[in-house]
């Protein structure tokens, strides 16, 4: 078999539209992401829902949630910036942003407001994977 320069070029070819796909299965995989304002336990410690709430994932419009609301988000890519809004005690505004990195192979992730607030940087509290309950009878 004699090895041409035609036969480096369609291998080269062929390389390049690989790396692409894959580029683009990153670039373009959807999650849905469930924004969650509901009581939670973390750690031992029950933290409570917000009574009023307004988040905004990324660029979309922010939602408002009340207490014991869910909303979801469908976002596309691997990073993405939440930024939660919400009054304290004090009626003092307050604006949390952070931009966290979400797994590749989860489709469907729950995203804690209350934890979230508590510790900011402890993001597997606040977003973990989504897992649906069979209810058997």
């Amino acid at each position: 078999m004699r090895i041409n320069k035609r036969f480096y070029i369609r291998a080269v070819a062929i390389i390049v539209v690989i790396l692409f796909a894959i580029l683009m299965a990153f670039v373009g995989k959807q999650h849905t992401i469930l924004l969650d304002n509901k009581n939670i336990e973390v750690n031992g410690a029950e933290l409570k829902a917000l009574s009023i709430v307004e988040i905004q994932v990324d660029k979309q419009p922010s939602l408002e949630l009340a207490k014991r609301d869910r909303d979801q988000a469908l976002v596309q890519g691997q990073t993405h910036t939440f930024l939660v809004t919400y009054n304290d005690e004090n009626w003092e505004e307050i604006v949390l942003e952070k931009k966290v990195k979400v797994p590749f192979s989860e489709d469907m992730l729950i995203f804690s407001i209350p934890a979230f607030i508590n510790d900011i940087d402890d993001v597997d509290s606040y977003l973990q994977p989504f897992e649906i309950e069979n209810v058997s009878e």
